[in-house]
């Protein structure tokens, strides 16, 4: 939803690792279309894994090492169980490419200070919670109008039942 005007095929993506939460993540990601992700992990292990699952999509690993250049020119997502916030204006003050961060992961890996930055939007747990809100709501009037409908078949086929 967050993405400017690009597709997300042709999206560039990043993912910061790949436990549980990046790969959730990266089916996410694949499932939306985008056919190539890099992703930074301590090890390629997990990262070999989700490869094999999704086949139609190309995954490739960075160690963590070169973690801020995967994140520099990519829309990048973090969900790490480090302590501390790794993402810091700092590291990208330079850089003109708009960029996107989602940080699904607390405590938090992208620092407030990212906000700051023209060229950022930075999105965390307490956004996505708005978002999943808005589905929530729109879940329920999807239910409340499938009750409806459904309460209407029943009683069509009660008469016809009945008529029998």
């Amino acid at each position: 939803m967050k993405l400017p005007e690009s597709s997300h095929a042709t999206a560039r993506m990043s993912v910061v690792g790949a436990g549980k939460m990046g790969k959730l993540v990266i089916k996410h990601l694949a499932a939306k279309g985008c056919t190539k992700i890099v992703v930074a992990n301590r090890t390629e292990n997990k990262i070999a894994v989700t490869q094999e699952e999704l086949k139609n999509i190309k995954i490739v690993y960075k160690p963590l090492s070169e973690m801020l250049a995967c994140c520099r020119d990519r829309c990048s997502f973090t969900g790490t169980a480090q302590k501390l916030s790794f993402l810091l204006k700092r590291s990208f003050r330079r850089s003109l490419r708009w960029r996107l961060f989602v940080d699904i992961y607390a405590p938090r890996n992208v620092g407030s200070c990212m906000s700051d930055l023209e060229t950022a939007q930075v999105y965390n747990v307490n956004d996505l919670n708005e978002v999943v809100a808005g589905n929530t709501e729109d879940w329920l009037q999807k239910a409340m109008e499938a009750q409806a409908i459904t309460e209407d078949e029943v009683k069509e086929f009660e008469a016809w039942n009945d008529s029998l």
